[in-house]
């Protein structure tokens, strides 16, 4: 674990590292970019019918950060990113 990767979010890149990584139950990173940090978590359940579902946590600290991100942002564009991997999952 405690892999690093760089990536772009809008214009500001963040740098971050794996944190938890377990094929099929977990995915969690931890970043920080112009003095903010983040954890982002993916939790996935296999249920009894054969569905999967996949939900993700996400928690932010700054001094800065509530004049460029609020929790509203965060929301939807949380709403986004599980709409963009359910779309490319339900792809055959």
């Amino acid at each position: 674990m405690d892999t690093p990767f760089t990536w772009v979010n809008g214009s500001i890149a963040i740098t971050s590292r794996f944190a938890v990584v377990e094929p099929l139950r977990e995915l969690t990173w931890t970043g920080s970019a112009m003095g903010s940090r983040a954890a982002h978590r993916h939790l996935i359940t296999t249920r009894q019918d054969g569905t999967t579902l996949l939900r993700t946590e996400e928690s932010m600290a700054g001094t800065l950060l509530g004049l460029f991100y609020n929790s509203a942002e965060l929301h939807a564009e949380l709403t986004r990113w599980l709409g963009s991997i359910k779309t490319a999952a339900e792809q055959p």
